[in-house]
């Protein structure tokens, strides 16, 4: 079952990805992601997910390696194919709060205890250690 929700969350990240770097908007790419989306509400409802602030002491851009806000990179844009991203690589934690639209649906909580008991949350089984 992870593997499936993990599946589904990454075709929902690459394709919003390629929806929003396409030069053309089609009503059809919009449809793709709700029915994926709809496949989301229907397979796994009830998630709770987690979510981090803090403050960002060192992040770089991944396409050309230069201090974040130091290039003319935009985070989310494709460069010859390859996605630019910011990756920080130092951070001081904040807070931590459980949220219902999280930014990245990667950040689930996978397991609650109960009584004592770890219980999955996809499966809703026992684990065992």
């Amino acid at each position: 079952m992870a593997e499936a929700w993990e599946n589904l969350v990454n075709a929902q990240v690459i394709y919003g990805n390629v929806i929003r770097n396409s030069l053309f908007e089609y009503e059809t790419h919009y449809n793709y992601l709700n029915r994926l989306e709809d496949y989301e509400n229907l397979l796994f409802p009830n998630f709770h997910f987690q979510s981090v602030g803090g403050l960002i002491k060192k992040s770089h851009c991944s396409i050309c390696n230069l201090k974040s806000g130091d290039c003319d990179h935009i985070k989310g844009k494709l460069y010859f194919g390859e996605l630019c991203t910011r990756i920080i690589t130092e951070m001081e934690l904040e807070e931590y709060s459980l949220v219902e639209n999280p930014a990245n649906k990667h950040c689930r909580v996978i397991s609650i205890e109960q009584n004592g008991i770890k219980i999955d949350i996809l499966t809703l089984r026992e684990i065992k250690n």
